[in-house]
């Protein structure tokens, strides 16, 4: 919609560095920037919308993980309507400089058009609006993360249910930490033995592993039944 990049930067993946992709980008004119591999700060905001859209994806996907194409207007839709904290804006506001406008939405009962010249320099006066107020909340959000590097480490008894994470994941839409386990350790100031949770009331559940507190959270409400 809004005509060919100027600038796309990717990683080195097969689909992105075929001869069809890249006759498609020379014929657009557009400049192609390989990010380095196993880098992912290179290709930083795309990495950083990845983390958010792909969990997001995961939930609409059945159990195969096959039918993933069938949701993408869905997830990035509702991405781009949501508000984000750092901005406190939707991307859409931020792109358009207006609300989106949905079909379920009431009508304006008067409608005023503006000149095309008068549109173009409201929507500029506006982006920079937009971009100022942009611009405050990251500072606030840069404070924010600056203080809750400061907060304690959460503590970890023998006892206590955790989720631990998953170092290997298969897929993207993978569940990013498994469990729950059982503390039954701890060897070190941070790490611990922890014990699957039998779920079931199966005798032959007895695996155990080590793991550190930057790889482990809380279950702070869980029944086993």
């Amino acid at each position: 919609h809004c005509g060919a990049p100027s600038k796309l930067i990717t990683d080195q993946g097969s689909h992105f560095v075929a001869e069809l992709t890249r006759a498609i980008i020379e014929s657009c004119n557009t400049t192609h920037i390989l990010a380095t591999p196993h880098h992912p700060i290179s290709n930083a905001q795309t990495e950083r919308f990845n983390t958010t859209f792909a969990p997001a994806l995961s939930k609409l996907t059945s159990d195969q993980t096959l039918d993933w194409d069938e949701f993408l207007q869905h997830v990035i839709y509702a991405y781009n309507t949501s508000k984000h904290t750092t901005t406190s804006l939707t991307p859409i506001q931020i792109m358009f400089t207006r609300e989106n406008q949905l079909i379920m939405d009431p009508k304006k009962m008067k409608i005023s058009l503006m000149k095309p010249n008068e549109y173009y320099e409201k929507a500029k006066q506006s982006r920079v609006l937009f971009f100022n107020h942009v611009k405050l909340n990251i500072k606030h959000q840069l404070v924010k993360t600056r203080h809750d590097k400061n907060r304690p480490d959460p503590k970890y008894v023998k006892g206590d249910l955790v989720l631990v994470r998953v170092i290997i994941r298969t897929s993207k839409f993978q569940e990013k930490f498994e469990g729950p386990y059982r503390i039954t350790n701890q060897i070190g100031s941070v790490t611990f033995i922890v014990k699957i949770e039998n779920l079931d009331n199966d005798e032959n559940t007895n695996y155990t592993k080590q793991v550190t507190t930057a790889d482990m959270k809380h279950i702070f409400s869980f029944e086993v039944v």
